[in-house]
């Protein structure tokens, strides 16, 4: 909400709209951000002798291609296109003109704000262990987007912080209230780290335009990842 609110003021106050180069650095330095901060959360959940690491390893790679076959299977993925694709053509509408008002700048950048991974997986992983830094990058980010969405719908678009706040604020408190007391070994709560790290760290090919990754099919892996680490005892 701050990151939204921050980037929205910034650009009310704002002579004129962020050049393409600044943009193009902000995004290469939040894509750099962004892969060091995942790779960051997996080194740090991992442990132990080198045949431990290797296991843990395997079971967040495994994760990671079930938890993607299950989201596809589900077509998470092509529902949030969808969806995208509806936002996308409000944005169009909007830009041109034929639909501007401070209803649909709300819906759409709301439904812009909700539809990203991160926010999720940075719920997720504050209702865990309290670790804020992946929502701190959606933050950045968000703000980032606020700049260019403030300028075509107004301040009255700062309002779709309230619906980031109920959909990662729930996220967060019914991991923490409901999820973690049931992950009491640290080794299971770990697993979750290891598995998230990777999928922040990848959403960093998406950010530098790279390549194309169906993100949200990953999400499923965050179940995996502490079931495998409890029938196979990975220290």
């Amino acid at each position: 909400m701050a990151g939204i609110c921050l980037g929205g003021i910034a650009g009310l106050t704002l002579a004129r709209s962020l050049s393409e180069r600044t943009q193009r650095n902000a995004k290469i330095v939040l894509g750099a951000l962004v892969v060091y901060t995942g790779l960051r959360m997996t080194w740090d959940a991992v442990g132990g002798t080198l045949i431990q690491v290797i296991k843990q390893l395997g079971i967040a790679l495994l994760s990671l291609s079930l938890g993607n076959l299950t989201g596809t299977l589900l077509r998470f993925q092509r529902t949030v296109n969808r969806l995208g694709k509806l936002a996308n053509e409000r944005l169009r509408r909007a830009q041109s003109g034929e639909s501007k008002t401070w209803k649909d700048g709300v819906k759409t950048t709301a439904l812009l704000y909700c539809l990203g991974p991160l926010g999720v997986v940075g719920s997720i992983q504050q209702g865990l262990n309290g670790e804020w830094q992946t929502l701190g990058l959606k933050g950045a980010m968000d703000g980032l987007a606020g700049v260019g969405f403030v300028a075509l719908f107004g301040w009255p678009m700062l309002l779709s912080t309230v619906a980031v706040l109920i959909l990662q604020g729930t996220l967060t408190l019914a991991t923490q209230y409901w999820v973690a007391p049931h992950l009491l070994d640290r080794n299971l709560i770990d697993a979750v780290q290891a598995t998230s790290g990777l999928m922040v760290a990848s959403v960093s090919l998406v950010i530098l335009d790279l390549r194309k990754i169906p993100l949200v099919n990953l999400l499923p892996s965050l179940i995996y990842a502490p079931l495998f680490t409890r029938w196979w005892g990975a220290a």
